[in-house]
């Protein structure tokens, strides 16, 4: 069971929880139990975004807590853009997109935001993708490690304001865990989560490996 005080009085404040639970109850038993004191940022993800709806996550920035809204946007530019507009309006942090999509509708994810708080992270390539997979969707490199680089560049010259890499060891982040130089100058790199249990949850409070990960430069 999870402490309603931690020992320690501050989590970085650049962590964000994942709230990858199955409604908005379980989110908040979970926030309480951890309390608002240790840590202010939650990622909510698909599910409770589907299950709760945008008045969740207005209700969660109205708390205090900067909220990342991790829906990888892929949809037509338009689509997207006006998408990001009611985004920007809930007032989260950051709001995710999917580079597949193409260099179009990252610009129009950029332009919906506007200059807002809100900034877009762009997904470069899902973590449950294989070579294989890539091949079979007839992705031409059919490589991971080209594809993660050549949509990090792409991502920048989109203007997104940075791109979603995963902690895990065995998915290419970056090729030999170096960012290239042509993308460094991305303002927010950010990495994504695992779904925790309850139990990892308290051990993950100084783990950061098990949480959602945001480093601003």
């Amino acid at each position: 069971m999870l402490p309603t005080t931690l020992e320690r009085p501050m989590v970085d404040p650049l962590l964000f929880l994942a709230l990858d639970v199955p409604n908005g109850k379980s989110a908040m038993d979970l926030l309480t139990r951890i309390g608002k004191e240790s840590l202010t940022h939650v990622k909510v993800g698909l599910q409770l975004f589907i299950a709760e709806g945008p008045e969740f996550v207005r209700s969660l920035v109205l708390q205090g807590y900067r909220v990342a809204l991790d829906i990888k946007l892929d949809d037509i530019p338009e689509t997207v853009m006006l998408a990001c507009q009611q985004v920007a309006a809930l007032g989260v942090h950051y709001v995710m997109a999917h580079v597949g999509g193409g260099r179009a509708m990252l610009e129009a994810a950029v332009r919906g935001v506007g200059d807002s708080e809100t900034k877009v992270l762009a997904v470069r390539v899902l973590t449950s993708l294989t070579e294989s997979d890539l091949a079979e969707i007839g992705t031409v490199t059919g490589s991971v490690e080209i594809l993660v680089v050549q949509r990090a560049l792409l991502a920048k010259q989109a203007g997104c304001h940075g791109v979603i890499a995963s902690p895990s060891p065995s998915s290419p982040a970056w090729p030999n865990g170096v960012c290239p130089r042509s993308c460094a100058s991305a303002s927010v790199s950010a990495k994504s989560s695992f779904k925790p249990s309850e139990r990892q949850i308290e051990r993950a409070i100084c783990d950061t490996s098990r949480l959602w990960v945001s480093r601003v430069r």
